[in-house]
């Protein structure tokens, strides 16, 4: 009698389990209903050490920044000790359903880089920096007179080669 009871109790578990994660299956899937995310790679090389500073410059002299107003934000990329990580960076306007990104964006942020052996780059008909294994400067502030760009977030996208 005891040996019949624990093979219902063994069958009832077994049930239940699989019960359980038949159940799980379809609420699996339901979760992940409204988005989308995509993956590619993996970063194996060295990184930037990436950091950011709010500043209110002083006026500049060269070209690229003459067209900011304002106060402005410097993003510092460094490599590290005996790395030479490799990254295009490309600035996106978040505003709604007409976000811009690339050379687009450039239209409404003031930017000026200045690469790791101190010279100033432009960026490339896309709208991208190429940040080398030196690193570099990236400052960011709203264009004189483009009032909505002041109040728009910037999203900085960095893409490690």
């Amino acid at each position: 009698m005891k040996a019949k009871s624990r093979r219902i109790g063994r069958l009832a578990r077994v049930v239940a389990w699989g019960t359980v994660a038949f159940l799980a299956v379809p609420g699996a899937a339901s979760a992940a209903n409204g988005g989308t995310i995509h993956f590619s790679g993996a970063l194996v090389g060295p990184q930037f050490n990436i950091t950011t500073v709010r500043q209110t410059p002083a006026p500049r002299s060269d070209t690229l920044w003459t067209g900011h107003d304002g106060s402005a934000v410097t993003v510092t990329f460094a490599a590290p000790p005996g790395g030479a990580p490799s990254a295009d960076v490309t600035l996106r306007i978040n505003d709604g359903a007409a976000s811009r990104i690339g050379a687009a964006a450039l239209d409404t942020v003031a930017t000026s880089f200045i690469d790791g052996t101190g010279r100033m780059a432009r960026p490339g008909a896309d709208g991208q920096y190429h940040v080398g294994g030196a690193g570099g400067v990236l400052s960011l502030g709203a264009k004189s007179g483009n009032v909505p760009s002041a109040n728009k977030p910037v999203t900085v996208v960095v893409s490690y080669d």
